[in-house]
């Protein structure tokens, strides 16, 4: 028992508790040997809450895809004007002049 000696703020020497990381998360019953296996269910956590979001939104939305307008919205084409649409704006301009 026992780890480091560090100087308190009073200048006291303190002694610590634990002498590395691994004796302080021994007492939550977290060990080093897992660490693959809990960044596996760390990352299942993650995913699987993103799949609930998602398909929230979904029902939500009438079985839109929340994500189509905000993607389509940055990949639309504009639109190419004929001869009647700029023939309208030109009415507009002069109406509004």
């Amino acid at each position: 028992m026992g780890g480091y000696v560090q100087t308190g703020l009073d200048g006291i020497c303190e002694l610590c508790a634990y002498k590395n990381g691994d004796e302080f998360s021994r007492g939550f019953n977290v060990y080093y040997l897992h660490i693959w296996r809990d960044f596996g269910i760390t990352i299942g956590f993650v995913l699987f809450n993103f799949a609930i979001v998602y398909l929230s939104t979904w029902l939500r939305l009438n079985g839109k895809n929340p994500l189509k307008g905000m993607i389509g919205g940055l990949t639309q084409k504009k639109k190419v004007l004929g001869k009647k649409d700029i023939e309208k704006r030109k009415e507009k301009r002069e109406v509004q002049v």
